[in-house]
């Protein structure tokens, strides 16, 4: 195993940071490091050469980020990079496209999976993992749709009618299973998804496709 390969990672989430570091060294037996979810320290980490890796989530970082990693594509000053995150929308692909970005998965990756996308974003070789491509391949398919609804998996459904009930997140975390973060998560991708901004707006949107009827809203 060559211990010169240089692992950066960028995540706001600990137990992340951590598992990875874990797996990273008994798998690969490569050098792991760990930064901040600071700007300035980020970019800096993209010019230590290309026998670094960085693995980051944008959720932790502003806008910025993805402009200074197409700049350094554009001027070949980048570490190769692995983007880990817990959600993608079609529009953020694109973005990473842009960038220069070949190698995306997110962090739901079966143990083989998460292998294959670090030695494949190690080596310089495009990589997507499977749940990537069935997210594309499903955005084509929703593309012909004319109704917004069917953007919606079948857990983001029940969450929009659990939110539009009144329940707080960490009541639909305990109902649904799942963590926090979690439900946060698919929150997000809820509203990105329906192109809403408030919770009035969702429940609009749940009353007028079906989801709940008029009585089950309460505020």
């Amino acid at each position: 195993m060559d211990q010169h390969r240089q692992i950066i990672i960028a995540d706001g989430q600990f137990l992340v940071v951590q598992s990875l570091k874990q797996f990273i060294s008994n798998e690969f037996g490569w050098n792991v490091e760990e930064i901040s979810n600071d700007t300035s320290e980020f970019d800096q980490s993209l010019r230590k050469g290309t026998n670094t890796l960085v693995i980051f989530d944008p959720d932790f970082f502003d806008q910025s980020v993805i402009q200074n990693l197409e700049t350094a594509n554009v001027h070949k000053e980048a570490s190769r990079v692995l983007i880990l995150t817990g959600s993608l929308t079609k529009n953020e692909f694109q973005q990473y496209q842009t960038a220069g970005i070949r190698n995306i998965a997110l962090k739901t990756v079966t143990r083989e999976e998460l292998k294959s996308a670090l030695s494949a974003a190690m080596e310089g070789n495009i990589h997507y993992s499977q749940e990537i491509l069935e997210l594309l391949t499903m955005a084509e398919h929703i593309k012909k749709s004319d109704s917004n609804a069917s953007l919606l998996t079948k857990t983001e459904t029940e969450i929009v009618k659990l939110i539009a009930e009144g329940f707080k997140t960490r009541e639909i975390a305990a109902m649904k299973f799942i963590s926090q973060h979690t439900v946060i998560t698919h929150r997000k991708n809820i509203f990105r998804k329906l192109s809403v901004g408030s919770i009035s707006e969702l429940v609009m949107f749940a009353i007028k496709n079906g989801i709940i009827d008029n009585i089950e809203y309460h505020i």
